[in-house]
């Protein structure tokens, strides 16, 4: 079985919606994603695309113990909202309602497509601003440093402290 290792998706990209909620994949991440992959509901209102080898991994663990307080918040969150996705021979990704709903996406506005690493993240344009600017060098310094890489990504050296 494949494992997170086998995926590095990267980039941002953007591509506007039609009025049936399609969007087309950004050709980056076409092959890796192979020809099905999971859309679920993300954290912070964005969706998240998972590889179907890297969705297999993560479902048994959001799947025990039923009865866990934790649990039941991420099966709620994330295999509730799971659809099992396929591109069509346009490239274009079908959204489902519930899911553009949730995450505030309109055909009156353009998708961002964010690779990170063994996913990838859409969000809708308007939702994407807002959250950026809560967003604080502050705060992507304490991220940094509770990861381990402020130092090795120059932080200190940029006078974000």
């Amino acid at each position: 079985m494949e494992t997170t290792t086998n995926y590095n998706f990267s980039g941002i990209f953007e591509h506007g919606m039609d009025d049936k909620g399609r969007v087309v994949m950004p050709l980056e991440f076409r092959e890796p994603l192979g020809e099905e992959f999971v859309l679920t509901f993300g954290i912070e209102r964005c969706l998240f695309i998972f590889p179907k080898p890297i969705w297999d991994t993560l479902e048994p663990k959001f799947s025990r113990p039923i009865l866990q307080r934790q649990a039941l918040i991420l099966q709620r969150q994330f295999l509730a909202s799971k659809s099992l996705c396929r591109l069509d021979p346009q490239y274009r990704l079908n959204i489902p309602k519930h899911l553009r709903e949730y995450a505030g996406i309109t055909e009156r506005e353009n998708v961002f497509f964010f690779g990170l690493g063994c996913k990838i993240e859409v969000w809708s344009h308007s939702v994407w601003r807002e959250l950026q600017k809560t967003i604080t060098p502050d705060m992507l310094y304490d991220s940094a440093e509770a990861v381990g890489v402020s130092e090795a990504i120059g932080f200190r050296d940029l006078g974000i402290e």
